[in-house]
């Protein structure tokens, strides 16, 4: 994902981001994040998502932080890997309507 963010001239992206809730609280661990747009960017691997627990937590997780206002796009690594173009695009589509916020 780091170099489809570069390849596609997206800006540069925090990697394993710690999202905090307002209070600053730890919400959540993301793949890739644009903290000031509170956009978050998860490459779901079938290893580490295809349980059970991984896939109710994963959801749950997004709930958190679409509550604080997060966004959150999930791609598979036949996306990345295959589709890196309409990847970066919806990035870069979804970066362009987010409104930055102050930092907390």
């Amino acid at each position: 994902m780091a170099s489809l963010l570069y390849n596609g001239s997206l800006p540069p992206a925090s990697h394993e981001f710690i999202v905090r809730d307002r209070h600053g609280g730890f919400l959540a661990v993301v793949d890739f994040a644009y903290p000031g747009h509170r956009l978050a960017i998860e490459v779901d691997g079938y290893e580490f998502h295809s349980s059970p627990a991984a896939f109710h937590d994963g959801h749950a997780r997004d709930r958190l932080l679409i509550a604080e206002e997060w966004a959150v796009l999930h791609f598979g690594w036949k996306d990345v890997e295959r589709r890196s173009d309409r990847v970066a695009r919806e990035i870069r589509s979804v970066l362009g309507t987010r409104p930055l916020f102050s930092a907390r």
